[in-house]
């Protein structure tokens, strides 16, 4: 995250897509958030549980758990660290891996479950289920972080159209 921000600072990047909760920004960078979505277990196909319509996420406290590796602390790492605390767990966490698609591959072979976005669900690999939660849990949000002065038409585009489609 820090590299980012360094390279939005920098002006070498006009603008990040970041999911949040983020690492506290320098003042001169603006975090717009522009998306929330609900999280949903991704399940081996032959899990006991792949067949059912929905679940709590607390019928999962004793699967081994695919995370994401975020030293930082912050990202989906945390939401997901958070969700499972509210749920009454702390998740037995198999393996930590750096990207979504790593993660439901890993699904896919049978090493563990996972809380993905659900814009995962657009991921169609063999062997895997994705099952809604019934649990009211905390969402994922993606946030554009750009620097206060903007040089970019294109980034000023991009802001203008976010706001029209809040409207």
């Amino acid at each position: 995250m820090q590299m980012l921000y360094e390279a939005l600072l920098d002006l070498r990047l006009d603008i990040a897509i970041i999911r949040a909760p983020l690492a506290s920004p320098p003042d001169a960078l603006v975090v717009r958030p522009f998306v929330r979505e609900k999280l949903c277990p991704a399940l081996y196909q032959q899990h006991p549980l792949a067949g059912v319509g929905a679940l709590n996420l607390a019928s999962l406290r004793t699967d081994n758990w695919i995370s994401l590796d975020d030293p930082q602390g912050t990202g989906l790492e945390q939401v997901f660290m958070d969700a499972c605390r509210v749920a009454g767990f702390t998740p037995q966490v198999a393996q930590r891996i750096n990207d979504v698609t790593s993660m439901i591959s890993l699904v896919s072979a049978g090493v563990g479950v996972a809380l993905v976005p659900l814009s995962a669900r657009a991921l169609r690999l063999d062997n895997v289920v994705y099952i809604d939660l019934q649990d009211r849990l905390a969402e994922s949000e993606l946030s554009m972080v750009y620097h206060r002065h903007i040089r970019s038409a294109v980034v000023r585009k991009v802001i203008s159209l976010l706001n029209t489609a809040e409207r």
